[in-house]
């Protein structure tokens, strides 16, 4: 009798735990609809072009990310405007990478690519594959997926770069690079459609970058960093020795791509310390890593969604997200968006 107690309690246990996963997932999807309605409201056109509140462009990486909202929320409408748009305005270069920048009154004023813009449309290209089975989109995503490997992957000091785009980075003695386009999670999915070790040596590389670019008293990184021949990281010259908007995605990236990875906590901890007290209300938008100085400025909302994002990848107390709202501006906006869809797939 009491084995067979047991066997029923840990079944119920069992079901428990099932119950309370289905229930995370299923709030997670509700949340990302909810957000995603307004987001729509606000930044994209009916022709699927996403418009930055502040100055009316349009870049490469917002529509990535607008993709992969558009996917989360099952919105194929949405997505097939986003995306055809994407191809008209921005698949202009011909070898498979998007420019990067998109102007009302110009449109493409240089062809110049983004490399985390070129991530984001492949990636949720991947990602509107796997939920809508329309084989176009793979297809598609891989075009993007073998340009990024063959004009961007770049084998320099010992490490495998990641450009942050095909035009003036890449020096003989110096190559500069921004650690925040290391999106961790699109190269696993990268890997799946495109079997070569590169995506998984590009995270490898991208994790011992991360622990050796902590810079100054705060031991944060910059939002851009050199790497030399051999090997050596340093705030990139000429630039500001900032830890900014750029740097601070990267624990979000992080929390999103290597979840489970046991050198996850050691890789969030210098971002944690730094914001152990605080809220987007609060933390400065940069730090000079070289001299401890602030910005007069405060980070916003969109950090609030990076740090639950961070906080709970490393188990602490359940973090809660913030919202989009009509009050946000694009990049709070952003931010957000990618901070829910992180959230979501950790829950799954």
């Amino acid at each position: 009798m009491d084995h067979l107690w047991q066997r029923n309690h840990g079944k119920l246990i069992t079901l428990s735990i099932l119950a309370l996963c289905v229930l995370g997932a299923g709030r997670a999807r509700a949340e990302i609809t909810q957000d995603w309605a307004v987001f729509k409201h606000l930044f994209i056109m009916a022709d699927g072009r996403v418009v930055d509140s502040t100055d009316g462009t349009s870049h490469s990486r917002s529509q990535g990310i607008a993709m992969l909202g558009a996917v989360a929320a099952d919105d194929r409408n949405s997505f097939t405007h986003l995306l055809s748009w994407t191809q008209a305005n921005l698949d202009i270069r011909g070898d498979g990478l998007y420019a990067c920048e998109w102007l009302p009154e110009t449109g493409v004023v240089a062809k110049r690519d983004s490399a985390d813009g070129d991530i984001l449309i492949a990636w949720a290209l991947l990602r509107a594959e796997a939920r809508w089975h329309a084989p176009a989109f793979k297809e598609a995503a891989l075009r993007t997926i073998l340009a990024i490997r063959k004009r961007l992957l770049n084998p320099h000091g010992g490490y495998l770069l990641l450009l942050p785009s095909t035009d003036g980075y890449d020096g003989f003695r110096v190559t500069t690079i921004n650690v925040s386009y290391w999106i961790f999670p699109a190269f696993k999915s990268f890997d799946a459609v495109d079997r070569t070790p590169q995506w998984r040596q590009l995270t490898a590389d991208g994790v011992k970058l991360l622990e050796q670019a902590r810079f100054g008293n705060t031991k944060l990184p910059t939002d851009w960093v050199d790497v030399d021949d051999h090997g050596a990281v340093a705030p990139a010259a000429g630039r500001p020795p900032r830890f900014g908007v750029d740097a601070q995605q990267i624990p979000l990236f992080v929390a999103w791509g290597l979840t489970g990875d046991p050198r996850l906590p050691q890789l969030q901890e210098p971002f944690l310390k730094r914001w152990e007290h605080d809220t987007g209300a609060i933390a400065p938008l940069w730090i000079d890593v070289s001299t401890d100085a602030i910005a007069p400025t405060r980070a916003g909302p969109g950090l609030d969604a990076i740090l639950a994002a961070a906080r709970g990848s490393v188990g602490s107390a359940h973090q809660i997200m913030p919202t989009i709202t009509s009050t946000l501006d694009y990049r709070a906006a952003n931010l957000i968006l990618l901070g829910q869809l992180s959230v979501s797939s950790q829950t799954h």
